[in-house]
């Protein structure tokens, strides 16, 4: 049914999967209660969504190394060969943290009213900065799960 490489490639993109789904619906819970109108004025509304919309952006982005190295890590110490390890292992981190960065920008996106933030032309600029921001941020990430694959290759029994 599965080989070991489509487990682990699979194993790591659920990872990210799951952490990105956590940190939307954080992002949601959190996003919801500063629109609470018993929360904050209006301005201060607008600006604390901001930041904290971008916070949360930068958290994902920085989580992916971390969870790359650690699937990578565990995929090189299960696998039988190097060359799968790493490639599997990287393959799956830039998969993953799309599928991560996507979905928690997805779920907590819901929180936030269409016009609170930004107008259609604003919306556009972000789209295309954002997608050129997880592009290059995926790279690190993937390199990160080739390397540790590598690593916990070495490590195996």
């Amino acid at each position: 049914m599965f080989n070991d490489k489509n487990k682990f490639l699979s194993t790591t993109v659920f990872i990210f999967t799951v952490v990105g789904f956590g940190i939307g619906l954080t992002g949601y819970i959190g996003l919801s209660l500063l629109q609470d109108p018993s929360f904050t004025t209006e301005g201060q509304e607008v600006a604390t969504v901001s930041v904290l919309t971008l916070i949360m952006i930068m958290v994902a982005l920085v989580l992916g190394p971390i969870i790359s190295a650690i699937t990578g890590f565990l995929s090189g110490m299960k696998s039988e060969n190097s060359g799968h390890a790493m490639t599997v292992s990287m393959f799956g981190a830039v998969l993953g943290f799309y599928l991560m960065i996507i979905l928690s920008l997805t779920l907590s996106s819901q929180a936030i009213e269409q016009n609170l933030l930004y107008n259609a032309y604003a919306e556009e600029e972000l789209g295309a900065q954002l997608t050129l921001t997880l592009i290059q941020a995926s790279l690190p990430t993937g390199i990160v799960g080739l390397l540790s694959a590598m690593i916990g290759f070495r490590f195996k029994d």
